[in-house]
């Protein structure tokens, strides 16, 4: 299994939607003008739902995808150097290297994918790792390290919350720093606390 789940994961997750009378269709808000634009990353997506589009992408091109751990998305945002940076992007926050909500930055909703050059990560040319929208990874919320690397451990307990990472366009530079981590119910589509999270999911290639 490509993505960590085995048959009874994914018919336990499908009962409990029937049980709650859900029908799920597409990811909220896909037909919502603001945030569904083709150029834009897909967002109010839950952990299964990411879960699933690496299954499929997988079984398309012939290849494993995955979602990353939160190690693994740390050392892309931060570099493997002798000085981690603060943010995704190599120097301080300026105008035209992310989308979060500092008023150099601000859009007022999720940008096009890779809109933000300046922004990218300098080793690995990684685009929009700072702000824009959340990301999902498999990991599941510790207080303090070491953080779980065991990919989707305790995913059949509802309790059990998955760290997301990168900030959002509606967040503060301090939720987009590269070591900021928040976190949420694996079956959250956006609600977080008393904001919206916009998740999106970013693959790693095995």
């Amino acid at each position: 299994n490509l993505v960590g789940l085995d048959d009874a994961d994914w018919k336990a997750h499908i009962d409990a939607l029937r049980a709650s009378s859900q029908t799920v269709k597409q990811p909220a808000f896909w037909k919502t003008a603001r945030f569904g634009s083709a150029l834009q990353p897909v967002v109010g997506i839950s952990l299964f739902e990411a879960l699933a589009y690496c299954q499929w992408l997988s079984e398309v091109a012939g290849e494993a995808y995955r979602l990353p751990n939160e190690l693994q998305w740390e050392a892309a945002a931060r570099g493997l150097g002798s000085t981690p940076r603060r943010y995704a992007f190599e120097g301080e926050l300026t105008t035209n290297v992310c989308n979060i909500a500092e008023p150099q930055c601000f859009t007022g909703v999720p940008t096009q994918v890779g809109l933000y050059a300046k922004g990218r990560t300098p080793d690995t040319g990684l685009y929009d790792m700072t702000g824009n929208v959340w990301e999902w990874t498999t990991s599941a919320r510790r207080e303090e390290p070491p953080y779980d690397l065991e990919p989707l451990s305790g995913l059949e307990e509802a309790s059990v919350r998955r760290v997301v990472r990168g900030g959002a366009w509606n967040n503060n530079p301090r939720n987009a720093r590269a070591a900021y981590r928040n976190h949420t119910s694996c079956d959250q589509e956006y609600p977080i606390q008393a904001t919206h999270l916009f998740a999106d999911s970013r693959v790693v290639k095995t």
